[in-house]
């Protein structure tokens, strides 16, 4: 892999799960619940409301929070950051995916209460979204973004995601 320095534009094409985890002090999910950040900001708008019926505090949220694209692309220049500074991305797709785990539901692979996850030959099955991300980035520090480079990007990427694909930005 050649050197990049930094302010170097470049390319991209990356095939994410984005996840978040929920802290301790949530009412409805349990302390480390791996929620799409969408949901996450969704319920962040909706907790921030407080009082308000819980029709009117949902239709408040919806109506405040930002399109799903716009909430993964800030949860990807996050994840980019510091390494990198994301110039342009636009989904290019987004999907469901289906994620096959060793273990049994209530062992290592607990579900929700109430809510068995379906198995498959002692693995059990997790629901997460797949999008996938092109456009332009520029390296902001070159240790770093090989870094970045060698681990991934997000969460789930012994199941192949987060791996960024390169090439020369046009026009650089």
């Amino acid at each position: 892999m050649p050197a990049l320095s930094a302010g170097r534009l470049l390319g991209f094409r990356v095939r994410l799960c984005p996840a978040v985890r929920i802290g301790r002090h949530h009412p409805r999910l349990a302390h480390g619940a791996e929620v799409d950040p969408y949901l996450a900001h969704l319920l962040r708008e909706e907790a921030a409301l407080g009082d308000m019926p819980a029709d009117a505090r949902r239709a408040t949220a919806v109506a405040a929070t930002p399109s799903r694209e716009e909430v993964y692309r800030d949860w990807l220049a996050a994840r980019l950051a510091p390494a990198a500074r994301l110039k342009e991305a636009r989904l290019v797709s987004l999907c469901g995916a289906r994620l096959w785990r060793k273990g049994t539901p209530g062992s290592t692979t607990s579900a929700p209460q109430g809510h068995p996850r379906p198995q498959h030959g002692g693995r059990a099955a997790i629901e997460r979204r797949m999008a996938v991300f092109e456009g332009t980035l520029e390296v902001a520090d070159a240790a770093a973004f090989a870094g970045l480079l060698a681990r991934g990007v997000g969460r789930h990427r012994a199941f192949g995601f987060g791996m960024l694909l390169l090439r020369g930005a046009p026009g650089a």
